[in-house]
């Protein structure tokens, strides 16, 4: 495969390994350098192109291969390639330039329904600087960044900041999606693509450590929302403020985020029963004498740290091979797609968004 199919395959989330890596390696400006051997030893959970799995390790590789290609850091060309050709006055590539501005910090739950408190930490590691895990701005400047993309890559001072077929090559699909929830409908080339009624409409939303950000784009139209929270019900205020902005603007209709209908009945769970394991968390599908299917997940690495104790949770079928919390968890049921096959009729992967592998029955 050549560099550029590569190159497809870490910006569409293809490339098969395991992707939430977060692993300290230096706070120095070879932090994504000294990561590169650590991802040596991740596991390849399926062959590159084979299926969609999301990975912010991916990112720092494409990071890495812009510090070899540039002749110097991530972060350096960061600001010399787009925040100072966008102007985004507003933008910091980490948290020694974040404090010269009104940072805000995260703020976590310690279980479902509890107030939020403020966050232990402000960042994740600087290794995965490339997947977003150390940049801040402004949700102006984040807007700022939208209008280059719906311009054709022309940044305000009319110049050419990304070439207008590196924009419009973006936003071609490059992979269709289970049905995920808040997450597109396909992926491009980092762009997230929502098949709404109105659009086309292109995004990405994030989350790190209490704080949530959600970017919406409607090229056609010349809009773009950007809303940014550091703590809450995120996703109540994606539902009252969001869609209602986006239909007023633009005329396109959100659709309404996955709820259980009222008739859920008892579904055969045997092909989904067992444990899938990532580095994030181990993920273990039972089904008692009752037909009731539950989820429990015991976190692992930095988030056993970060995440509260996780409950055990009752899933109910919702379309397909996919499940979803019987009662919404942080405002939304997610859905947990059950996807391949382990050559026993078993689901071989657990997706929401990112494939965990089954591990035992």
């Amino acid at each position: 495969m050549s560099l550029r199919g590569w190159i497809s395959k870490l910006l569409s989330h293809l490339s098969g390994f395991e992707g939430d890596i977060f692993t300290a390696t230096t706070e120095g400006e070879d932090a994504v350098e000294k990561f590169m051997p650590v991802l040596a030893e991740v596991p390849q959970l399926f062959e590159p192109g084979e299926m969609f799995s999301y990975n912010n390790a991916a990112f720092s590789v494409l990071g890495r291969i812009v510090e070899v290609v540039r002749g110097k850091h991530y972060e350096a060309c960061l600001r010399e390639y787009l925040i100072d050709p966008l102007r985004l006055k507003h933008a910091a590539t980490g948290a020694g330039e974040a404090i010269m501005f009104r940072a805000a910090l995260g703020h976590l739950s310690s279980s479902e329904g509890a107030a939020p408190e403020p966050a232990q930490v402000w960042s994740l590691v600087r290794s995965n600087a490339p997947a977003g895990s150390v940049f801040a701005m402004s949700a102006s400047n984040l807007v700022a960044f939208a209008k280059m993309h719906i311009d054709g890559g022309v940044g305000p001072d009319g110049k050419q900041v990304l070439s207008a077929e590196s924009v419009a090559a973006m936003q071609e699909q490059q992979v269709k999606l289970p049905e995920l929830g808040l997450m597109g409908d396909s992926w491009g080339l980092g762009w997230e693509l929502f098949n709404w009624e109105g659009g086309p409409v292109i995004g990405h939303d994030g989350g790190t450590i209490g704080q949530t950000a959600f970017l919406r784009v409607i090229p056609g139209q010349k809009a773009a929302v950007a809303v940014l929270t550091n703590g809450g019900d995120a996703l109540g205020l994606y539902r009252e403020l969001i869609s209602p902005v986006i239909n007023r603007l633009t005329g396109v209709v959100v659709p309404e985020l996955p709820a259980p209908a009222n008739d859920v009945h008892a579904i055969d769970a045997s092909r989904y029963v067992g444990t899938y394991s990532s580095q994030v968390a181990d993920s273990h599908v039972t089904q008692d004498a009752e037909g009731r299917i539950w989820i429990e997940q015991k976190m692992k690495g930095i988030f056993a740290g970060l995440a509260p104790e996780q409950p055990r949770v009752e899933l109910v079928h919702w379309k397909g091979d996919t499940l979803i919390p019987r009662k919404a968890r942080h405002g939304m049921h997610t859905p947990h797609a059950f996807v391949g096959n382990d050559g026993d009729g078993n689901a071989l992967y657990l997706h929401t968004g990112r494939a965990d592998r089954r591990v035992s029955a």
